[in-house]
């Protein structure tokens, strides 16, 4: 694991330890593309860290 993928897990378990949500993701968009640079879940969402759909397709 990279030092950028370890400061998104610290992130991402920071957040949900605050929120209490089971399911946390990072993202970005960018071509009219977005993307799931990090996920995590807890029996939650199906939305997983490689994820990519069409902008106008996202929720």
């Amino acid at each position: 694991m990279n030092g950028l993928d370890e400061k998104l897990d610290l992130i991402l378990n920071m957040a949900q330890e605050l929120i209490g949500t089971r399911t946390m993701f990072i993202s970005r968009t960018g071509n009219d593309i977005f993307s799931v640079l990090r996920a995590q879940s807890n029996n939650g969402s199906l939305i997983k860290t490689g994820d990519s759909i069409q902008l106008n397709h996202a929720l």
